[in-house]
C-alpha cells in the first residue's frame, strides 16, 4: 500500500505539472489521490470502518515516515516515465515502468527496515 501512495503521489504531481495552466485542475483533490486510491482498496475488503480508519492512518504515518527519513526518491524516474508512456497512449510500457518502480519502492522499503532493525 505504501508503493501504491507513493506511485499515486508521484503520477499526480506530474498530472499537476502538466496542468498548471489549467485553472479547473483542483490541487487538494490530486493531492487526497494517494489516501483515495487506498481507501478503495480497503473498502474492497471485509473490514469494518474503524479498522479501515485505523489502516489509512498508519498508511500516512508510514508514508511520512518513509519522506522523512528519505527511503524513496529512485522511483521517481520510473514513475515519471511511466507518466509520458500514458501521454503518449502506450499503456503497456507505463504499467512496466509502474511495475518496476513499486519493486523498487519495495525492495527499498525493505533495505530500510533490515537497516533500521541492525541499528537496534
Amino acid at each position: 500500500m505504501l508503493a501504491l501512495m507513493t506511485l499515486v503521489r508521484t503520477l499526480g504531481e506530474c498530472y499537476l505539472q502538466q496542468s498548471e495552466d489549467k485553472a479547473d485542475v483542483s490541487r487538494d483533490a490530486v493531492e487526497a489521490a494517494p489516501t483515495g486510491a487506498c481507501l478503495m482498496v480497503l473498502n474492497r475488503g471485509e473490514m469494518g470502518q474503524d479498522q479501515i480508519n485505523d489502516c489509512i492512518w498508519a498508511l500516512q504515518a508510514g508514508a511520512q515516515q518513509l519522506v522523512d527519513a528519505k527511503v524513496l526518491g529512485r522511483e521517481r524516474k520510473l514513475a515519471q516515465e511511466a507518466w509520458q508512456l500514458l501521454i503518449a497512449g502506450d499503456r503497456k510500457g507505463a504499467v512496466r515502468q509502474l511495475k518496476r518502480a513499486a519493486t523498487g519502492i519495495v525492495m527499498d522499503i525493505d533495505q530500510w527496515e533490515r537497516a533500521r532493525g541492525e541499528d537496534e
